[in-house]
C-alpha cells in the first residue's frame, strides 16, 4: 500500500531556502512516484509541477515550510478540512513546526515509510450575531480596532458570568494557542490532553486574572458599549469588523487540526522551542 499518493507543498514565497527546500522534496517525492502539488507562490519557480491553493488541494499530506505563522494561514486556508500536516520550520521559534530543515529530507523519508504519528489539534468555533466566522486553531482575539483604546466586554459560559471587564482586548485560546499569544500576555500553558481554553485579558484596567475552562458547552463574549471599534482576529490572520452590543459565541469546533508528528511529546517540544529552563 502506498502511503500519501499526492501530496501537497506550501512554502513562504520570500525565504529562498524554503522555496528551495520545497523544490527539492517536490523533485524526491516524484522520484518515488507521488503526485505533487506545490501553492501558487512557489509553483512557478519549479514548473513542472501542479500548482494551487490550500483551500483546493487534493492532496493526502500537506508539507509546510515556514514559521507559526504561515503554518497558521495553511490551516486557515484549508478551513474545515483534516488533511494531516508536516511542518518543517523556517521561521523565528516554530514552536508549531517539529523538523528543522537539515532534517526535512529524513523525514519525509520517514513519514512515507509510516514512521510517524498524528496529533489532533482542538480548535474553536466562532459565531458572531449567529454569523461564522473561520474555526482557529491558535486563538480568537476581542479588541479595540484602534491601538492603546480598551473594550468593555462581559464573558458568560452556559449562562453563568465568568467575568466583567475593561482591557485592550480579550484573548481566548485552545491548548495550542496557549503557548502563543495568550502567554505572552500572562496566560498559562494548557496541557494538550486538556479538553479546555483558556481566557486572557489583555492589559485589563482591573487586574484580573487568566481562566481555563472546559471547552465543553459554549462561551459568549457580550460587547458592552465599546467607545470605539472593535474587531475579532482569528489567529492572527482573519479579522471581522465589531459593533457596540454584538455577541460572539465560541464553542469547540467538531473539527481538528492534525499534525504529523516524528516526536510526540509535548513537553521537549515546550523545552525545545519556549527553552524551558530544565537541569540535564
Amino acid at each position: 500500500m502506498v502511503l500519501f499518493d499526492t501530496v501537497g507543498i506550501v512554502a513562504r514565497p520570500d525565504r529562498e531556502e524554503a522555496v528551495s527546500l520545497a523544490k527539492n522534496i517536490a523533485a524526491f517525492l516524484s522520484s518515488k512516484g507521488r503526485k505533487v502539488w506545490m501553492n501558487r507562490e512557489i509553483a512557478p519557480k519549479a514548473d513542472k509541477f501542479t500548482l494551487g491553493s490550500a483551500a483546493e488541494t487534493p492532496a493526502e499530506l500537506l508539507i509546510v515550510i515556514g514559521g507559526d505563522g504561515t503554518i497558521l494561514r495553511t490551516c486557515l486556508e484549508l478551513g474545515r478540512s483534516e488533511i494531516p500536516v508536516l511542518a518543517i520550520n523556517m521561521g523565528t521559534r516554530g514552536f508549531l513546526a517539529e523538523i528543522k530543515p537539515e532534517h526535512a529530507m529524513e523525514a519525509v523519508r520517514k513519514v512515507l515509510a509510516g514512521n510517524y504519528v498524528k496529533e489532533f489539534n482542538a480548535k474553536i468555533e466562532v459565531f458572531v450575531n449567529g454569523n461564522p466566522l473561520p474555526d482557529a486553531l491558535n486563538e480568537i482575539l476581542i479588541t479595540s480596532a484602534v491601538p492603546s483604546k480598551m473594550i468593555f466586554f462581559r464573558v458568560q459560559r452556559d449562562g453563568e458570568l465568568l467575568m466583567e471587564c475593561r482591557a485592550d482586548g480579550l484573548i481566548v485560546a485552545t491548548p495550542t494557542g496557549s503557548t502563543a499569544y495568550s502567554l505572552s500576555a500572562g496566560g498559562s500553558i494548557l496541557d494538550p490532553m486538556l479538553d479546555a481554553f483558556i481566557l486572557t485579558p489583555v492589559c485589563p484596567l482591573v487586574p484580573t486574572r487568566p481562566l481555563a475552562i472546559s471547552s465543553r458547552g459554549r462561551t459568549i463574549v457580550d460587547l458592552l458599549k465599546p467607545q470605539v471599534r472593535a474587531v475579532a482576529v482569528v489567529d492572527g490572520t482573519y479579522q471581522h469588523d465589531l459593533k457596540s452590543g454584538e455577541r460572539i459565541i465560541l464553542q469547540k469546533s467538531k473539527h481538528r487540526a492534525v499534525f504529523i508528528r516524528l516526536e510526540p511529546s509535548f513537553y521537549q517540544r515546550l523545552k525545545g522551542r519556549l527553552q524551558f529552563a530544565m537541569e540535564e
